[in-house]
C-alpha cells in the first residue's frame, strides 16, 4: 500500500520502489497546447524550427521532459550560457538548464565533496579552465553528480552564423524601436538579436515544465547583454514582457542573478554545465566544419560524451540550426559515446 506526504497543503504519493521513484520524476504528457498559439506565426522561425522538432519528436516518443511540478518543486531555476563570440567560431551557442531548485537539492552535498576532494576552493568550473589540472581531473566527478543530482531538461542550440538574423532581421526591425519605445533602454541590433534569441527559446520551454504558482530564477552569464545594471534590470523586464507572448501563467515571483554577484558556489556549479556544453559543442561542430573532423580541446570531449549518457533524471536535447538550400532547418544532434 502506498503511503503519502503532505506539503504546502497538497498530498503526494511516496514511490514504492526506485522505478516507480523514476516514474514519477518524468512527465506523463507534455501539453504543446500550453503554448499561446495567437501569436505563434509572429515568432522568430527559430522557434518554430524547436517547436516543430519537438512535437515530432515526442510523436515517436522520442522527446521526454523532467516532472518538475510535483513533489512540493516550489521553484524552476534557469542557467545560461553561451558560446561562438570568438570570429573564428561557425557557430553561435546557446546552453540551457532548467531545473527543479528544490528537487536538485542533494546536488550541493555532492558538489562540496568534489571540490574539496580536487582542491577547487570557490574556483568556476569554466570551459577556458578546461586545461586547469584541479578541474581536468574534477571534471568526470562533476559531469556524474549532475547526472545524478540534477533533476531538470539540458537544452542546446547551435545556431549557424550565416543564417541572417532571426528576430531583427529586414521584416522584424520594428522589434528594436518597440523595445526602446517600452522604456526597456537602447540595445545595439547584434546584442538585441542575442537577447531575443536567448529569452524567446527559455518562454517558449516554460510553460512546458512549468505551473503558474512556481517561482522562477534565471541566471545568466555576465556577457553582453547584462553589460552593466542598467541593461541587467532591462534584461529581465524583457523577459517578463516575452513571456506573456507564450503564456498566460502568471508566475509567483520572477527574478535572477549574473555571475561573481553571488557567493553561492552552488548556483555557479549549476550555471558551470551551461557554459561547460556551449563551449564544447561549439568547438566541436566549428572544427569538424573546419576541418573535415571534430578537434577539440582536453576535457571537452568528456563533456561531449557526457552528452550521449542517459540520466534518469536530467534530460538533455542538442538542435542544430543551420542553412541549406536557402531554407533555415533543424536537426536533432545524438552524440554516440562509443565513436566521440
Amino acid at each position: 500500500m502506498s503511503k503519502s506526504i503532505e506539503h504546502n497543503g497538497q498530498k503526494f504519493q511516496i514511490p514504492n520502489t526506485w522505478e516507480e521513484f523514476i516514474n514519477s520524476m518524468t512527465m506523463k504528457n507534455i501539453d504543446f497546447k500550453s503554448i499561446k498559439r495567437d501569436e505563434f506565426n509572429k515568432n522568430s522561425i527559430l522557434i518554430k524550427l524547436i517547436d516543430s522538432h519537438f512535437q515530432e519528436l515526442y510523436k515517436s516518443k522520442d522527446f521526454i521532459l523532467p516532472e518538475l511540478k510535483t513533489l512540493g518543486n516550489q521553484s524552476i531555476s534557469i542557467f545560461s550560457d553561451y558560446g561562438g563570440e570568438h570570429t573564428t567560431s561557425k557557430y553561435y551557442s546557446y546552453s540551457f538548464l532548467f531545473c527543479g531548485w528544490d528537487h536538485s537539492w542533494y546536488a550541493r552535498e555532492e558538489f562540496e565533496k568534489i571540490r574539496i576532494k580536487h582542491s577547487l576552493n570557490k574556483k568556476e568550473i569554466s570551459f577556458k579552465d578546461l586545461n586547469y589540472g584541479p578541474i581536468n581531473r574534477a571534471l568526470e566527478d562533476y559531469l556524474m553528480a549532475i547526472n545524478k543530482n540534477v533533476f531538470g531538461f539540458l537544452l542546446t542550440v547551435l545556431v549557424e552564423k550565416e543564417i541572417n538574423p532571426l528576430f531583427l532581421g529586414n521584416t522584424n526591425k520594428h522589434l528594436l524601436k518597440e523595445i526602446e519605445d517600452a522604456g526597456l533602454g537602447h540595445w545595439k541590433i547584434k546584442n538585441a538579436e542575442k537577447l531575443m534569441r536567448i529569452l524567446h527559446i527559455i518562454s517558449y520551454i516554460l510553460p512546458l515544465i512549468s505551473d503558474s504558482d512556481q517561482k522562477i530564477f534565471w541566471m545568466t552569464d555576465e556577457d553582453s547583454i547584462v553589460a552593466n545594471k542598467e541593461m541587467f534590470k532591462n534584461t529581465y523586464k524583457l523577459l517578463q514582457n516575452v513571456l506573456k507572448i507564450y503564456t498566460d501563467n502568471k508566475y509567483d515571483l520572477i527574478y535572477g542573478a549574473i555571475p561573481f554577484k553571488t557567493e553561492d558556489v552552488y548556483t555557479m556549479d549549476l550555471l558551470s554545465i551551461t557554459d561547460l556544453v556551449a563551449g564544447s559543442v561549439e568547438q566541436y561542430f566549428t572544427s569538424k566544419k573546419t576541418d573535415g573532423h571534430p578537434n577539440i580541446k582536453e576535457g571537452a570531449e568528456k563533456v561531449i560524451k557526457w552528452l550521449g549518457t542517459h540520466s534518469d533524471f536530467l534530460k538533455k536535447e542538442t538542435v542544430l540550426i543551420y542553412q541549406e538550400n536557402n531554407m533555415i532547418k533543424i536537426d536533432g544532434i545524438k552524440f554516440n559515446i562509443n565513436n566521440q
